[in-house]
């Protein structure tokens, strides 16, 4: 089983996520459920469990995924690339694109236009590359 986090830069529902979740993996919505009906359901090929929070900083809506789909790092960030225009807004997930030899703290956030901001959180304050 592979986990991954991203976060959006919108308020958006489990609904909202699981629809664009699903369709950027190329998954049925059928099985892309919540993390604890995820649990029941693991055995499914391809089923992908969602656990959705919210927060008042920049990104709002952050979700933590489980899947065996076990995706790549480069995957990942194209998942990512995916999904900001369908969701029409950023998308912030671990910097993957980069070959720095150290990425903890690092990340990328892929935008709808297709254009890619880097930058980096430090005691939970993120800060970005100029």
């Amino acid at each position: 089983m592979d986990s991954f986090q991203f976060s959006i830069e919108r308020f958006l529902s489990v609904d909202d996520v699981r629809a664009v979740l699903s369709e950027s993996l190329g998954v049925p919505q059928s099985i892309v459920f919540d993390s604890d009906a995820y649990w029941d359901h693991a055995q499914i090929e391809g089923a992908v469990g969602i656990w959705v929070m919210h927060d008042d900083g920049p990104f709002k809506t952050i979700v933590n995924a489980y899947s065996g789909l076990n995706l790549s790092d480069e995957e990942l960030g194209r998942l990512a690339i995916r999904m900001a225009p369908k969701f029409e807004s950023g998308v912030l997930v671990g910097d993957h694109f980069s070959n720095a030899p150290d990425l903890e703290g690092r990340f990328a956030v892929c935008y709808p236009d297709g254009s890619l901001r880097f930058g980096y959180e430090v005691e939970g304050a993120i800060e970005f590359f100029e």
